[in-house]
């Protein structure tokens, strides 16, 4: 249990996601409803829960410290892996007013480009700089799903981070006055004892 609360959280991936539908203004904009730029954890779309498409989610997958072995150093960098997700309205290609086995074309380069140029000059919370590392494409019936794959470094130390202030435990691990030697009295000091 940590005896400390966190005085003000810095998060990453929640100012990413509103980072991300500035840039895309005003294609996610949805202003009766929820965001369509989103911090997630994890995801679990069905039938019957699927959202109002486009949306936009955004995930870490890995975080990678590069702090030395031998050491506790209180300064290193942390790379952080994540993932933008565009959940796009599913689309197959028509012919003779049927559906065929291609799905529509979507404009993966000007979405790449558009996150690529936005994250150049941004910076995360806590100094995060962010690099480009790949785009996958995936659809089914539900969605068609274009994830980029992105990596943010900053460099992590332990004076930048407030750990705000401690809370009572609500005991304490002390001995007893009652057991604590009078301390007044003087004693014979042994001089072959290492520990006076």
């Amino acid at each position: 249990m940590d005896a400390r609360t966190p005085a003000q959280e810095k998060r990453f991936l929640p100012a990413a996601a509103e980072a991300i539908a500035q840039w895309f203004y005003p294609e996610l904009e949805n202003p009766n409803g929820p965001p369509r730029s989103v911090a997630v954890s994890d995801i679990d779309i069905t039938k019957e829960n699927i959202p109002t498409l486009p949306l936009v989610l955004v995930a870490f997958t890995q975080s990678l410290g590069h702090q030395l072995m031998r050491s506790s150093s209180s300064e290193f960098e942390i790379t952080d892996t994540f993932v933008v997700e565009f959940w796009m309205p599913p689309q197959r290609v028509q012919h003779k007013n049927k559906d065929t086995p291609y799905w529509n074309y979507y404009p993966y380069e000007y979405i790449r480009d558009t996150l690529i140029a936005g994250f150049v000059n941004w910076e995360g919370p806590r100094g995060e700089r962010v690099a480009y590392r790949g785009l996958h494409v995936e659809a089914d019936p539900l969605a068609a799903r274009l994830t980029f794959t992105f990596v943010a470094t900053f460099q992590w130390c332990v004076d930048s981070l407030d750990m705000g202030t401690p809370f009572d435990v609500g005991f304490r691990l002390c001995t007893p006055a009652s057991c604590i030697p009078d301390c007044t009295e003087e004693q014979e000091v042994d001089e072959c004892q290492p520990c006076p």
